[in-house]
């Protein structure tokens, strides 16, 4: 069985389209279309609920209580049935009728991958964003927990159907910023990830959404959050992937740096971070950084070039 794990919470206006998009799959699997609504305080459950009147494939888990974004994720997930699970949060959409099918199959022609991802189309409206990295092409189509791990995020959380199988406890999410993330961080220790370069859904970009909650002044920060994730990781993974983690770590340390001002205690913190995650970096960093600040350019530059050489 294949399940589309739908997650919901205050998307009234966008829940329809989400929901059109899974019944219409053409699959030659049972299929069913799980709904997590996390008690909307809007019309969202409504809206589901006149789906499911005219379609049996939907289950709706109404929730007594606002379970919070990690819990209710955690909660759709084990409800789902299926062998394959879909993901799909209710604001974005899926428009090709094949995509289930397609990815489905090459999931069972590859016993070796843990899940599969597409393109998607990137829809804003009316929000700060007018970029995102997930319209960029990507230069390979097979990728491996390492390449999770230190890519920025390239994967668009709709376009993911993953092995049931290969998905464990993702309890040591509480708290984080995200969860899409450690989903595919836990599954892709268990196999490999590839992409089907064909653009198969639509990823919305909306004022209401959690993307658009972490744009504007946060953009000068979110790195903090990213290895927060990728900190909690290297816990529960016992250091696993120490190495590859404190690559990360240090690659959002140094971007914190370059756009913050010397004197912010973000630039303060990631400092700290940096010293901790590369020390040997770190202090090849901070000489340079004390040269150029004693030292002109051009002398700086001519430094640099000649011990470039002798070494």
């Amino acid at each position: 069985m294949v399940s589309a794990c739908v997650i919901a919470y205050r998307h009234e206006q966008f829940i329809g389209d989400a929901l059109k998009g899974a019944l219409s799959q053409q699959l030659e699997y049972p299929y069913e279309v799980v709904v997590g609504d996390d008690r909307s305080p809007d019309s969202t459950l409504e809206v589901a609920r006149s789906f499911a009147e005219t379609d049996a494939r939907i289950r709706i888990l109404e929730r007594e209580t606002n379970l919070g974004m990690h819990r209710n994720w955690r909660s759709t997930i084990a409800a789902c049935k299926g062998d394959y699970i879909a993901m799909i949060e209710a604001d974005d959409y899926w428009k090709d009728p094949l995509k289930l099918q397609k990815q489905v199959d090459l999931l069972e022609s590859r016993p070796d991958l843990a899940a599969c991802f597409h393109y998607a189309d990137v829809q804003y409206e009316s929000t700060l964003q007018s970029d995102s990295p997930l319209e960029r092409t990507l230069d390979e189509t097979e990728f491996t927990i390492e390449d999770v791990i230190l890519r920025k995020w390239f994967v668009p959380t709709a376009s993911v159907v993953f092995r049931r199988s290969m998905l464990h406890d993702l309890t040591w999410t509480d708290g984080l910023s995200s969860i899409d993330v450690p989903l595919l961080l836990s599954v892709t220790q268990h196999g490999g990830l590839v992409l089907i370069p064909e653009r198969m859904g639509v990823y919305r970009i909306h004022p209401g959404g959690v993307s658009e909650a972490t744009w504007g002044k946060r953009q000068k920060t979110v790195e903090f959050s990213s290895n927060q994730i990728f900190e909690r990781f290297d816990q529960v993974t016992n250091g696993k992937y120490r190495a590859t983690v404190d690559k990360r770590l240090t690659n959002n340390y140094i971007s914190l740096l370059k756009k913050n001002n010397f004197l912010s205690s973000a630039y303060q913190k990631a400092m700290r971070g940096y010293s901790r995650s590369d020390p040997a970096g770190y202090k090849t960093w901070l000489k340079g950084k004390i040269i150029t600040g004693l030292v002109p350019a051009k002398v700086y530059k001519w430094y640099r070039k000649i011990t470039k050489q002798n070494g």
